[in-house]
């Protein structure tokens, strides 16, 4: 199966486009576990965030605490009532933020607790300063409950910090190794594409350039076969379905086609025009040419054929008339001697005479048209086939003007030889100079070798210009050698035509003749019947005149049998074409 040329590189670009859509992909997922891995480090960041800020606020609050506790006055309570109002929404956010995280939400419980009670301890001792005064308060403070509770609080965030900062490690070796996979695929994807994309090209343009160059390769040489003649190109029969096997098919059936318009053509150098080629399609001009060819011989030979038949018709008609007429003259003859006894007979005899004549005369004049319309056929066919003869040294013009026109070229490949020699002699003479100046030189020497290898690389094309120069000539020589051969045979279809046309006319001329004499033949009838009361005084008269008479009919009957004779050649020379 053969794919078109079109499939091939539209599969390369898809093969192109899916590896890289592949790289895509897998880019965007490690892309996207990178950023969730950033996200979680940013949590935890959050997370570590948010616990300092309750220690903080814890500290906050213990501070101004112990500075109400020392002096008693409530400026210093600012940063305990600050740290109360924040503490609570700092662990609404921190309780957010570990939602995900059992373990860790169980620690912020501890935690949440352990502060209330830190800060309920902090309310009483400063109601109790408030109230009772400073030893109230001390009092509780030195029952170490409060740092009790900051004992709890320190170690519930002391685990909540290191459960944290160890799922920032394992969340920051995530994100390593997403930033490394991202990595990997740009580093070794990209590279791996572009080298299966150069794969894919290399095969693909290997494989389009491959059948491209072997199917033009073997066109080449069919075209030009056929160019010398040979109309059976050696085509390959594999079967393709794409653009290439296309063109091979087209190229098969031109040459098909044009073989069978030379067979029509062998057929009508043979005389058989019964074979009339089929045009391929209305821009088939050879086609239609050849078909309008055979049309126009075939209606020229049906001419023939009726002209012929006619003028064999009419050959026989004066034969049988000339033979009649011969035969009365005898009996004129015959008759005159016995003048005197037989004048009743000789009248009758006068009168069929006339009769006769009569009709002689109309069918020498019916020939005599006969011969003059065949004669202007020839004479048609003489112009046509001089008009070719025409056509034929014009192709023999252009001919020798390609002659000239190659010795010309010829010439100027001579002058480009002439051109190389002397700048090969340039070149070793400026090596030489160089040569001679040392390492100023060099550069001298460089373009010194390079004139050489010009003037070599032009010999070697003025060689294979040569080449091609004398099969072109061979070419023409063989090209004028078949104008030559069928110009002279146009010159002996004009000569063939002129002989006929002679013959015509020479028919013609005596079946004028014929017309003429019967004419005569008829008044000299017309005569005998008005005198034949003076029949016996021109006796002899009558009698030399009907001798005369008989020449005259044997000599017409001579001219008929070479009209014969014509008629036949004429229809031996139709009756080599078959329609």
């Amino acid at each position: 199966m053969y794919w078109s040329v079109g499939k091939k590189i539209a599969m390369g670009y898809l093969m192109a486009l899916t590896s890289l859509v592949c790289i895509g992909v897998t880019s965007y997922r490690s892309l996207d576990g990178l950023l969730e891995a950033t996200n979680w480090k940013e949590h935890t960041y959050n997370v570590l965030g948010h616990l300092d800020s309750v220690t903080s606020l814890l500290k906050d609050a213990e501070t101004g605490q112990r500075g109400y506790l020392l002096t008693g006055r409530d400026k210093y309570l600012d940063p305990y009532r600050q740290a109360v109002e924040k503490i609570d929404s700092a662990f609404v956010t921190l309780q957010t933020l570990i939602r995900d995280n059992p373990e860790q939400l169980r620690r912020l419980q501890i935690l949440q607790r352990a502060v209330a009670d830190k800060l309920a301890e902090l309310q009483e001792t400063i109601v109790l300063r408030r109230e009772k005064g400073l030893d109230e308060a001390l009092a509780v403070v030195l029952t170490d409950r409060g740092k009790q509770y900051m004992d709890v609080i320190r170690a519930t965030v002391s685990e909540m910090d290191a459960e944290e900062r160890h799922l920032f490690q394992l969340r920051d070796a995530a994100q390593r190794r997403q930033a490394g996979s991202s990595m990997a695929t740009v580093a070794y994807g990209i590279p791996v594409a572009i080298l299966l994309v150069l794969v894919v090209g290399v095969f693909i343009t290997r494989d389009i350039s491959g059948a491209i160059s072997a199917t033009i390769s073997e066109l080449a040489l069919a075209a030009g076969r056929i160019a010398i003649g040979d109309l059976s190109p050696n085509l390959s029969t594999r079967p393709r379905t794409d653009e290439l096997g296309k063109l091979r098919s087209a190229f098969a059936e031109m040459a098909a086609s044009l073989r069978v318009k030379a067979q029509v053509a062998t057929l009508i150098a043979r005389g058989d025009l019964r074979n009339k080629p089929v045009p391929k399609s209305e821009q088939d001009e050879l086609g239609l040419a050849f078909q309008s060819m055979v049309e126009n011989l075939q209606a020229m030979m049906a001419d023939l054929r009726k002209g012929n038949t006619v003028m064999e018709s009419v050959v026989d008609t004066v034969r049988q008339g000339s033979c009649q007429v011969t035969a009365a003259a005898d009996e004129t003859a015959t008759a005159t001697t016995q003048l005197a006894t037989t004048v009743a007979e000789l009248r009758q005899t006068t009168e069929l005479t006339s009769q006769r004549m009569t009709e002689v005369s109309h069918s020498a004049t019916s020939a005599s048209e006969v011969a003059q319309t065949g004669q202007v056929a020839v004479k048609d066919t003489s112009q046509a086939m001089q008009a070719i003869q025409g056509s034929m040294g014009v192709v023999a013009e252009r001919i020798a003007q390609l002659t000239e026109r190659s010795l010309a070229i010829s010439d100027v490949v001579n002058a480009v030889n002439a051109v190389a020699e002397q700048s090969a002699i340039l070149a070793v003479n400026a090596s030489i100079e160089a040569a001679h100046a040392d390492e100023h030189g060099s550069g001298f020497a460089a373009v010194a070798q390079e004139m050489k290898s010009l003037a070599l690389q032009s010999k070697q094309a003025v060689v294979q210009v040569r080449t091609i120069l004398v099969e072109i000539q061979q070419l023409i020589s063989a090209l004028l050698s078949a104008t030559e051969q069928s110009s002279m045979a146009v010159e002996s279809g004009v000569e063939q035509s002129g002989l006929a046309g002679d013959a015509l006319a020479r028919m013609a001329e005596v079946a004028a003749h014929n017309a003429q004499a019967a004419q005569q033949i008829a008044v000299t009838a017309m005569q005998q019947a008005i005198g034949v009361q003076q029949i016996t005084e021109v006796v002899q008269h009558l009698r030399q005149g009907n001798l005369d008479n008989l020449a005259s009919m044997r000599n017409m009957q001579q001219a008929t049998q070479d009209l014969q004779q014509t008629s036949q050649q004429l229809g031996g020379i139709i009756g080599r074409f078959v329609v």
